[in-house]
């Protein structure tokens, strides 16, 4: 039986073959905050999408 890892790279490698995107947008304020207040620390050296963007600046409400 396959690990979830595996699976998940199995599954990025085939929408990279198709040409598929995933994008992650990521709002760093929210991240650090729930992360910290878990008591864990943030891993920034893994990246399962394709490409991930990460704002941490806030948005002014319109």
């Amino acid at each position: 039986m396959k690990n979830r890892k595996t699976m998940q790279n199995e599954k990025i490698q085939k929408n990279k073959e198709k040409g598929e995107n995933n994008y992650a947008f990521i709002d760093g304020a929210n991240l650090y905050k729930g992360v910290s207040d878990l008591g864990w620390k943030l891993e920034k050296k893994k990246k399962p999408p394709m490409e991930t963007k990460l704002h941490k600046g806030l948005f002014r409400k319109y």
